[in-house]
């Protein structure tokens, strides 16, 4: 199943309220989220698998959903890498070498 990396940002002066504002049935998402705010920087990172990117981007809380990025990951291994292109649009789509 594709994973997906969901980016959630806000202010250092709207941290506090931001996590407050989260939907109490969000709390599970929540434990998935790595935060860089204790370092001043005030981003969170998750990644889920979902279908497609509107599934990953739908296990966001409506209320912070419109402060996020979502972009499609995979783990590189060394068997795969000399066959992805950086310059390519779309990379997802791209078979790796042999196959």
């Amino acid at each position: 199943m594709p994973q997906y990396m969901i980016e959630l940002s806000h202010s250092p002066s709207d941290c506090v309220d931001a996590l407050r504002d989260i939907d109490p049935d969000a709390q599970e998402f929540l434990g998935d989220v790595y935060w860089g705010c204790m370092t001043g920087r005030h981003d969170g990172w998750a990644v889920v698998e979902a279908d497609s990117e509107q599934q990953a981007r739908d296990m966001v809380p409506d209320t912070i959903r419109n402060q996020i990025q979502v972009t499609q990951v995979e783990n590189i291994v060394p068997e795969i890498e000399h066959g992805i292109d950086p310059e390519a649009k779309n990379p997802g789509s791209m078979e790796p070498s042999g196959s």
